[in-house]
């Protein structure tokens, strides 16, 4: 029973007075170093805690031993030359304590205590203590006169000891990120002229970015499976690119006379003309990849979702939000970015983050999803999957738009263009801003997604059950729904 409870106060104070405090130093140290919080409950935390508190109770668990003497004036004199203090006397007895092994002799019930009786003593106390008391009446050479391990021993014990919960905590992955900003290399510097120019049309990156265009080509994504090249008529064909991730292409922006792209777990690059294909990024699979200026921004899906940026060849590779994003949209200086607060309770809360300060507004917390800025409107589905608006100037005045179930919208000039939530032959209308004068157009698709505006016409995908897709147009003049081939 004493014995128990000399473990539990031992647990306790190794927890609060050594553990703890060392935790939040290496914490300190390595948010400073990587400009990222480390989760304090892991597996790794977990390991620590455990090797430690068996290491703490094997060394400092109270004892006691028998030993031969020959004389107590021969061992007080070994003793204090050996760097104990005598705290105590009496006849028979003798209550020492250790100047050295700080931090922990103020830690622990650092007391000894000696038992003189005949010719032999018996020791009481921390097991390590003893053992050291023993030692030194035995003649060995004492531990503060032996060789102390080297510096580098030292860092080498304490970097593995702590190893877990660093590598838990992403080390790691800031590792990698350190790589990847050292050796980031191609074939040619990209630069734009304005911090202000896009990738891509707002509304299209809302939709995954399907589509982009220039004044001379349009470029559209067929099937998730390639990227296609047309002249602004769609009548000259290319497939510039295909997909080498299961996962598909996505997230198409235009830079100069690049076109970057997401495919699958890579961020690439490619000429107009299918030449000079370049990785600039292939650490794992990213989300709603679109280009500010001279950044490009997207979610680490192998990160806990955080956003992260770098410059337009790959390089500066930095974590810009570290929150756990399920999706965001950049707009001219700042960026909406809807992420998870609290995984048991599912709270999504919508900021506003500055690109330049990163300063951080709630927006609401109101759950949603496909949220865009749009003539002085947050336009958003809301819990219900219906589309709502709220003031950007007071979001907590609200409307909605389109009281159903929607699968997919967006907004083109004044005009909403949406498809309701149902898998067989949806039919897609369009409606003013405010949703009070709504059309039901002229066709009906499966499973439409990712409207993209792409010349003078809007794009859009379907599919069967099977899984069979196909690429269909919406006329903005006549609201004709046609194969994208017709």
């Amino acid at each position: 029973m004493l014995k128990r409870k000399d473990e539990i106060g031992l647990a306790i104070r190794g927890i609060v007075l050594i553990f703890l405090p060392g935790l939040a130093l290496v914490y300190l140290i390595y948010g400073m170093l990587f400009n990222v919080d480390l989760n304090y409950f892991t597996l790794g935390t977990g390991f620590v805690l455990y090797s430690f508190l068996k290491w703490f109770n094997d060394k400092y668990i109270q004892d006691d031993s028998v030993i031969k003497v020959e004389d107590r004036k021969v061992v007080e004199t070994i003793l204090q030359e050996g760097k104990w203090e005598v705290m105590d006397r009496g006849l028979d007895w003798l209550k020492i304590r250790p100047r050295f092994d700080f931090p922990f002799n103020y830690v622990v019930r650092d007391e000894v205590m000696i038992h003189f009786e005949n010719q032999y003593a018996t020791l009481k106390g921390p097991h390590y203590y003893i053992e050291t008391v023993k030692d030194n009446l035995d003649g060995d050479q004492s531990m503060w006169e032996k060789k102390h391990p080297s510096f580098t021993k030292v860092m080498l014990y304490g970097i593995l000891a702590i190893l877990p919960i660093l590598l838990d905590g992403g080390l790691y992955w800031e590792a990698k990120v350190m790589y990847h900003n050292v050796f980031a290399s191609t074939n040619e510097v990209v630069e734009t002229r304005e911090e202000t120019t896009k990738g891509n049309l707002i509304e299209n990156t809302m939709n995954s970015g399907y589509g982009v265009e220039t004044n001379e080509f349009n470029f559209y994504v067929e099937n998730e499976e390639r990227i296609i090249r047309t002249d602004k008529q769609f009548k000259e064909k290319q497939e510039l690119v295909g997909r080498e991730d299961p996962f598909g292409i996505s997230n198409l922006n235009l830079v100069g006379d690049w076109l970057y792209y997401v495919d699958g777990s890579s961020i690439d690059r490619i000429r107009f003309d299918g030449t000079e294909k370049e990785t600039i990024y292939g650490m794992g699979y990213t989300i709603d990849m679109q280009i500010m200026g001279d950044y490009i921004y997207f979610i680490n899906e192998e990160q806990d979702s955080n956003i992260y940026r770098m410059n337009l060849n790959g390089e500066n590779l930095e974590r810009f939000l570290s929150v756990e994003a399920s999706e965001f949209l950049v707009h001219d200086d700042h960026l909406l970015v809807t992420y998870l607060e609290n995984e048991d309770e599912y709270n999504r809360i919508t900021e506003r983050v500055s690109l330049d300060t990163q300063k951080r507004t709630e927006v609401f917390s109101e759950d949603n999803d496909s949220i865009i800025e749009w003539e002085g409107y947050y336009y958003y589905r809301g819990i219900n999957a219906e589309l709502k608006r709220s003031l950007i100037a007071d979001p907590t005045k609200t409307d909605i738009v389109v009281n159903s179930r929607i699968n997919n919208y967006t907004i083109i000039d004044d005009t909403v263009y949406y498809s309701l939530d149902q898998d067989y032959l949806s039919p897609i209308y369009r409606s003013n801003l405010d949703g009070k004068e709504t059309e039901k157009l002229n066709g009906r698709s499966n499973y439409i997604n990712n409207f993209t505006k792409v010349g003078d016409i809007i794009l859009f995908t379907s599919n069967d059950m099977n899984d069979n897709y196909e690429m269909k147009k919406i006329d903005p003049e006549t609201g004709s729904v046609k194969n994208l081939e017709e």
